[in-house]
């Protein structure tokens, strides 16, 4: 082993006021670094009380939840009523259109019946003429007249028939035309 020499125990003043310094800056550093803690645990402190506390924050969540509610339900009852509006808005327009279907019916009935009452019309008519010119044929008139009163026969029985058929198509189309 290698002796060293061992120093002194006692220091020198020069030394002991180095450490006496020393000191008093380690503890100037600890005491500002304090203050400044302190400081900072106040200012921590004034923002924790500056913010809300769960109770707070819980009653208006719940006051903001109840607001929610109501309004909901207004929207539910202004809705509700609406959708009653709408329905008897609809009721009325179809009482309306069943009233003017009723009443269209009852008009084409009474069209289909007048059409009705000139097709009997027309066809008494027709029948007194064929009638007539069957009397006609069996008297026997215009015998003698030879085949210009038989041309003239046809033709009147032709036309007879031609406007029966015309009147028949007439009938047809209007009862098509009004359904």
């Amino acid at each position: 082993m290698v002796d060293r020499e061992v120093a002194p125990l006692d220091p020198s003043p020069r030394t002991s006021e180095q450490l006496v310094q020393a000191i008093a800056g380690l503890k100037e550093l600890i005491f500002a670094r304090m203050e400044e803690n302190d400081k900072a645990v106040v200012r921590l402190q004034e923002f924790a009380n500056s913010q809300p506390t769960p109770g707070v924050i819980f009653a208006k969540l719940q006051s903001l939840g109840e607001m929610v509610d109501m309004r909901f339900n207004e929207l539910e009852k202004r809705s509700e009523q609406s959708r009653i509006a709408d329905k008897g808005s609809l009721d009325i327009a179809l009482t309306a259109a069943k009233e003017a279907t009723t009443k269209s019916e009852t008009s084409f009935t009474k069209q289909v019946d007048a059409i009705g009452v000139q097709i009997g019309e027309s066809r008494n008519a027709f029948e007194v003429r064929i009638n007539d010119l069957k009397e006609r044929i069996d008297r026997n008139e215009g015998i003698g007249a030879g085949s210009k009163d038989s041309n003239a026969l046809t033709r009147t029985i032709m036309t007879i028939g031609m406007t029966a058929i015309m009147v028949a198509v007439g009938v047809a189309s209007l009862i098509l035309s009004r359904a």
